[in-house]
């Protein structure tokens, strides 16, 4: 079994924002492997049904998800907020990365992701 203790490695930590659009936070440096240990999401919006993922490997495997619901009645923006801590590190290989999507216009994704490469 891998000993994935956090003692003696560099953490890192990365960040990306992404405004209606796609940005890669991270990408697996060749011959390593990345353990992901946390992510941190973050979603602003002025358009009603922004939504924002965090995105690891292949496309549309989605680990995270934010929405920000507006009613233009009573409010023009919105925040939603979202992070999780993995029990056991998620092992990334050599060249996989690590993605901050958002949309509609108007929507604004901010990203942050734990780990360390070995």
């Amino acid at each position: 079994m891998k000993d994935n203790t956090l003692e003696g490695k560099t953490i890192l930590y990365d960040k990306g924002s992404a405004d209606n659009s796609t940005v890669t936070i991270r990408t697996v440096t060749a011959g390593k492997t990345y353990y992901l240990v946390a992510v941190q999401l973050v979603t602003y919006g002025t358009a009603d049904g922004g939504t924002a993922y965090i995105e690891i490997g292949a496309a549309g495997n989605r680990i995270l998800r934010t929405y920000t619901p507006i009613t233009a009645t009573y409010q023009t923006s919105n925040t939603s907020h979202a992070e999780m801590a993995f029990p056991h590190p998620i092992p990334l290989a050599a060249g996989q990365s690590i993605r901050v999507i958002s949309g509609p216009a108007g929507t604004t994704g901010v990203g942050q992701i734990v780990g360390w490469e070995e």
